[in-house]
């Protein structure tokens, strides 16, 4: 299925400029691994390690969401012997915590930034726009998206429905608005899946009712699919806060 694509208009460079005051503070970088096999007693009585239930989930990059559902197998922790993997967590005075079989380099980075970012944007594309930094620039890969070269013109999909971009166009289109936005964050843990994660029996099962070919009496099927588990799935945390305010 096509993403939705919004076509805004070229403009001048004067009118894109973004004027931006930047305040930063950075706490000292901290980090700590230290992950081991476990045995299966030990497995059984451990917790899960902090946000493994994050990564493996499908994600919508046209909304700029999280859809709920796992093409990745984040639940199977248990290896064929009864052993695991488990991770000491320094900021929960060492507890071993447990990670589940797709999950890799679990560890814990203490940083924290305190950012103070307020940046005007003359039009709602330009936020949007903004918006989609959060996400990897291979987001768009292999969705086969081709602006026509001789045209002047600006091709978004990336969070074009998201609740930034709407914010953004509502107020845009009932008068000129200049938009501010702040951002501070922090991180206390990251991981990523490894090579080839194992996908999930709910994912195999809608997988396997896709028509082979994509047509209009089989587009449902397809638009299902991409509704339950979205467009992409979510490959590496880092895990910790993140709070964005934007006015007009």
């Amino acid at each position: 299925m096509t993403a939705p694509v919004s076509i805004v208009g070229g403009r001048p460079w004067h009118l894109w400029l973004v004027r931006s005051l930047f305040l930063l503070v950075l706490t000292p970088e901290v980090v700590h691994a230290s992950c081991e096999v476990g045995t299966a007693n030990e497995c059984k009585k451990a917790v899960p390690a902090p946000g493994t239930n994050l990564a493996g989930e499908g994600y919508d990059i046209v909304r700029l969401a999280r859809t709920g559902a796992y093409p990745i197998d984040m639940h199977t922790w248990r290896r064929r012997d009864g052993t695991c993997t488990l991770c000491r967590n320094v900021l929960m005075k060492g507890a071993a915590q447990r990670l589940p079989r797709a999950a890799v380099d679990w560890r814990v980075r203490q940083e924290c930034q305190r950012q103070l970012r307020s940046a005007l944007y003359e039009s709602d594309a330009e936020l949007a726009q903004e918006g989609t930094q959060l996400v990897d620039r291979s987001w768009s890969a292999g969705l086969d998206i081709h602006p026509n070269p001789h045209v002047s013109v600006k091709a978004s999909v990336a969070g074009s429905k998201s609740k930034m971009a709407q914010f953004a166009r509502q107020r845009s289109s009932s008068d000129r608005y200049s938009f501010a936005s702040q951002s501070f964050r922090c991180k206390f843990y990251e991981y990523h899946l490894g090579h080839r994660p194992p996908l999930s029996l709910q994912f195999r099962k809608l997988l396997r009712t896709l028509p082979r070919q994509l047509a209009a009496s089989t587009r449902f099927f397809y638009e299902r699919f991409l509704r339950t588990f979205g467009t992409h799935y979510i490959r590496g945390v880092q895990l910790g806060g993140h709070y964005r305010d934007v006015t007009a």
